[in-house]
C-alpha cells in the first residue's frame, strides 16, 4: 500500500517546483514574430503571442502596458525578458515570456513571399514527413517491387550518374525516368499531380544537378503542390550547400542525383541484410519455439497418459465396486428368496400336517359312520325279519280266519 497520498494540487505543485532551470533566474534576449492577443489588460499587462520564424511554435508573451502601444502586429521584435511558469488547475504548466525592454522592431520582417514560404512549411509540418526508408524496408521484407518515378530535366546528363549507383537496387525497385521542362513551373506541378494520382507509384523523385537555375524550387506554389501530394516525395537537387524550399518540404532530401542512386542501393542492402539476419533469428526462434512446443506436447501427452491411466484405474475400481454391490444385492435378494421359500415350505408343511390331521379326524369320523351304518343295517335286517315274521303270522291268521268262515 502506498504511504503517500497526494491531491491534484499537490502533484501539480511538485512538478512545478521540480521544473526549475537556471534560465528562469536570468534575463534573456528573445526574438520572434509578434502577434496580438485578445486586447484585454490584466493588472497592467497584456497577454499576447510570440511566434517562431520557421515553425508553428509560439509562447505567451506578457507585455507591460507602457510597451504594448509601440508593438506592431506581425513584426519581428527583439527584446529582453525573463521566463515564469503558469500553473493551471487542469494539470498544465505553461511557460510565459515577461517582456522587460524592447530592443528592436522590424515592421517589414517578412515579405508576402516569405510569409507564403513559412505557411508552406507550417502546412507540411502539420501533415508530417513520410518515412521513405521504412517504405523501402517494408518492400524488401514483403518481397514487393516499388514503382519509383524520377523527374529529370530535359537533356540532363545526371541520369547516368543516378543509374550507375542505382543498378543494385533494381530487384526491389522499378524506376521510371520522366523528362520534364524544369523551367516550366506549371509543367512540374502537372507532373507531380499526375504521378501522385497513379496508385502504382510509391516514390516520386525530383532530380537535377546543382548550379544556377534553382530559383524555381523556392517557389511557394510549387512547394505547396509538392507538400500536398500523398506519394512519398524525394528531392535530389543541387549539391549540399544548395537548400531550397522544395527540399525542405521533401520527405527525404538527397544532395544530388548520384547520391540518390546510392541512397536506394544502401537502403535495399541494409534492408536485405536485416531481413537475412531477421530470417536467421526467426529460424532460431521458430526452432526454439518448436522445441518448446514439442517438449510441452510431450509433457501434455504424458499428463494425458497419466490421466487416462488414472481414469482407467478409477473405472475399474468403480466397476469392481459396482459388481461387489450388485453381488451383495444379489446375495441379499437370493437370501430373501431362500428365506421366503423356506418360510413357504414351513407354512406348507404346517398346512399339510394340519390337513393330514384333519384327514385323520375325517377318517375316524368315516370309520364311525361306517360302524354306525353297519349297526343300522343290522337293525334294519332285524326289523325286516320281524316285520316279515309278523306279516307271515298275520297272513296265517287271516288265512285261518277265512278258512273258519267258510
Amino acid at each position: 500500500m502506498p504511504s503517500l497520498k497526494l491531491s491534484p494540487s499537490s502533484i501539480i505543485n511538485l512538478f512545478n517546483n521540480a521544473l526549475s532551470l537556471p534560465v528562469q533566474k536570468k534575463v534573456i534576449t528573445v526574438t520572434g514574430i509578434y502577434r496580438k492577443g485578445n486586447g484585454q489588460i490584466y493588472s497592467g499587462f497584456y497577454y499576447d503571442r510570440l511566434r517562431d520564424f520557421n515553425s508553428d511554435y509560439k509562447m505567451t508573451l506578457r507585455v507591460p502596458e507602457r510597451l504594448r502601444a509601440s508593438l506592431v502586429e506581425d513584426s519581428e521584435i527583439e527584446f529582453t525578458a525573463f521566463i515564469t511558469k503558469h500553473v493551471k488547475d487542469i494539470g498544465a504548466i505553461s511557460l510565459v515570456l515577461n517582456m522587460e525592454k524592447l530592443i528592436d522592431q522590424n515592421q517589414n520582417a517578412l515579405s508576402a513571399e516569405e510569409e507564403s514560404r513559412l505557411e508552406v512549411l507550417r502546412v507540411k509540418s502539420k501533415m508530417g514527413y513520410r518515412d521513405v526508408k521504412l517504405l523501402i524496408k517494408s518492400s524488401v521484407f514483403n518481397g514487393k517491387q516499388l514503382k519509383v518515378v524520377c523527374l529529370f530535366p530535359n537533356g540532363n546528363v545526371t541520369e547516368q550518374d543516378f543509374q550507375n549507383n542505382y543498378a543494385v537496387a533494381e530487384q526491389f525497385m522499378q524506376v521510371h525516368i520522366q523528362n520534364v521542362n524544369f523551367k516550366n513551373e506549371a509543367a512540374l506541378k502537372q507532373m507531380l499531380l499526375q504521378f501522385d494520382q497513379d496508385q502504382d507509384t510509391s516514390i516520386l523523385c525530383l532530380v537535377r544537378g546543382g548550379g544556377a537555375g534553382l530559383e524555381i524550387f523556392d517557389s511557394p506554389q510549387l512547394a505547396r503542390t509538392a507538400a500536398a501530394i500523398s506519394t512519398h516525395f524525394i528531392t535530389a537537387i543541387g549539391h549540399a550547400p544548395d537548400v531550397t524550399l522544395l527540399q525542405r518540404i521533401a520527405d527525404e532530401q538527397i544532395d544530388n542525383p548520384a547520391s540518390l542512386g546510392t541512397f536506394f542501393t544502401q537502403q535495399v542492402d541494409r534492408a536485405s541484410e536485416e531481413l537475412n539476419n531477421s530470417k536467421a533469428i526467426l529460424i532460431e526462434r521458430i526452432k526454439n519455439d518448436l522445441q518448446k512446443q514439442y517438449a510441452k506436447q510431450i509433457l501434455n501427452l504424458q499428463e494425458k497418459e497419466k490421466t487416462l491411466q488414472q481414469h482407467h484405474k478409477n473405472v475399474l475400481n468403480d466397476l469392481e465396486k459396482v459388481n461387489r454391490e450388485k453381488y451383495r444385492g444379489l446375495n441379499a435378494a437370493n437370501q430373501k428368496i431362500v428365506d421366503s421359500l423356506e418360510s413357504n415350505i414351513k407354512r406348507i408343511d404346517h398346512q399339510l400336517a394340519q390337513k393330514s390331521k384333519d384327514l385323520t379326524n375325517q377318517s375316524g369320523k368315516i370309520n364311525q359312520l361306517q360302524t354306525q351304518l353297519k349297526l343300522n343295517q343290522q337293525k334294519q335286517s332285524k326289523t325286516w325279519l320281524i316285520g316279515a315274521t309278523i306279516g307271515l303270522l298275520v297272513g296265517l291268521v287271516l288265512g285261518l280266519l277265512l278258512m273258519s268262515a267258510t
